[in-house]
């Protein structure tokens, strides 16, 4: 499409904030922006503010909160057998190529100091082996012991992807096949104010966002790494995140339990430290499995205890999950991903381009 036609769309659809430094551009800044509006739906971003931004939508609890039933560590003697069968399921899968792994690598290290990919950052204490090292190491285990490869898909994000890809490649990919590895970006989206407008990182570009956890699903349709699962028969995601050098990628029991059960997906989850610990909260809630924030949960359910003295509500999320592929080909189904919108409010600091002010 023409650069008018492009510019008309917006503005058709109220967003005429996007182009106000505009006429100032060279060729090549009229294009930059032009290429970043073209990956977006214009109305859909109308609705999205109508519905968003310029109101924020009363999010309400659910009325009925219980804490949820979760597997226990340590089998109970009625378990046992269960646990013994999901061990050797998990250990089935992995062994006829059915489970790969999955990592959300898409931060930086600013945080930790470092200056660049997260998953670049050392954390071993005696070798300084990165975070990517980790991971992969326990990958080629697991593909050695089991006679199968197992496959890796490594989301990054626009601030990272070209810096993890070369830090493989510098790495040989730590023995791992290249074939093997699948990157791919995150999928972004446009930062609005509160008026609903859209707001511009430069006078050339959008400020944008990643579209969150979310937006992981769909970026796995999007960038053909579903179809690369299809053909290699893969039926089961193992999801972690970068910053977890403690992970154990590929855990037979849990992908097991997740199989057994018949579940599109499963979640482990660890003891809270304490009522209020920043984590999030596995709930039953109106008898639906589901995730509460801990800036959510009411104090007085934080705070509940037992007979026994533990925390009613003590499962905490560690975003280690497990998922079925068919679960992200039925959510990815109209084209478009089945997931509802949650609004995030951050502070953005625009940057300006050379030359100018």
């Amino acid at each position: 499409m023409e650069s008018a036609g492009i510019q008309q769309n917006w503005q058709s659809a109220g967003h005429t904030r996007v182009f106000r430094f505009f006429d100032q551009l060279n060729d090549a800044h009229k294009k930059r922006l032009l290429d970043q509006l073209a990956l977006f739906d214009p109305m859909q971003l109308k609705k999205l503010a109508s519905e968003y931004v310029t109101q924020k939508p009363a999010i309400a609890l659910p009325k009925q909160i219980n804490p949820v039933k979760a597997y226990p560590r340590e089998p109970r003697a009625d378990q046992v057998k269960l646990y013994a069968d999901a061990k050797q399921r998990g250990q089935e899968l992995v062994a006829a190529g059915k489970v790969a792994a999955f990592l959300v690598a898409g931060g930086q290290g600013t945080r930790l100091g470092y200056n660049g990919p997260k998953g670049e950052f050392p954390v071993t204490p005696i070798n300084q082996k990165p975070l990517f090292q980790v991971f992969a190491e326990q990958i080629r285990a697991w593909s050695r012991d089991t006679g199968k490869q197992v496959p890796w898909y490594i989301m990054t994000s626009d601030a990272n992807d070209l810096a993890t890809r070369d830090f493989f490649h510098s790495h040989k990919f730590f023995g791992l096949p290249e074939a093997d590895v699948f990157f791919f970006q995150q999928g972004m989206m446009p930062a609005f104010g509160l008026d609903g407008q859209l707001l511009l990182g430069a006078k050339d570009s959008l400020a944008l966002s990643p579209d969150g956890h979310g937006g992981s699903l769909r970026a796995l349709e999007r960038s053909g790494a579903v179809a690369d699962m299809r053909r290699r028969g893969v039926e089961h995601l193992s999801y972690f995140q970068v910053d977890n050098p403690l992970v154990h990628i590929i855990d037979p029991m849990f992908i097991g339990l997740h199989d057994l059960s018949g579940s599109e997906m499963s979640s482990k989850t660890i003891s809270k430290a304490g009522p209020l610990e920043k984590v999030g909260n596995f709930v039953e809630a109106d008898s639906v499995v589901q995730v509460i924030e801990y800036s959510d949960l009411p104090d007085e359910l934080a705070k509940q205890t037992n007979s026994d003295g533990l925390l009613r509500f003590n499962e905490g999320s560690i975003a280690i999950h497990a998922l079925r592929l068919s679960f992200i080909d039925r959510l990815n189904g109209s084209g478009t991903l089945s997931l509802p919108w949650h609004r995030a409010d951050k502070r953005f600091r625009t940057s300006t381009m050379p030359g100018t002010k």
